[in-house]
């Protein structure tokens, strides 16, 4: 189980270099819970204001959390 507090800001190498350290674990599952400060899911997770996202570190949470098998509870 692992807590994340993401850089308000979109920084795509914040998260290759998360996901790098999460890659050294072995273990057979992983919680990640926190604070991406991204929307995954603009329709799901956002109502009201500016419906926008970080595209970079979207992209690379999106690529990382297929190849780990991660999804989003």
């Amino acid at each position: 189980m692992t807590n994340i507090y993401a850089p308000n800001e979109d920084d795509p190498n914040f998260f290759g270099a998360f996901f790098d350290h999460l890659s050294s674990f072995h273990c057979e599952e992983i919680i990640i819970e926190g604070d991406f400060n991204l929307l995954l899911d603009l329709n799901k997770d956002k109502k009201g204001g500016l419906a926008k996202t970080q595209k970079n570190a979207l992209k690379v949470v999106q690529d990382l959390s297929e190849s780990l098998e991660l999804s989003d509870a």
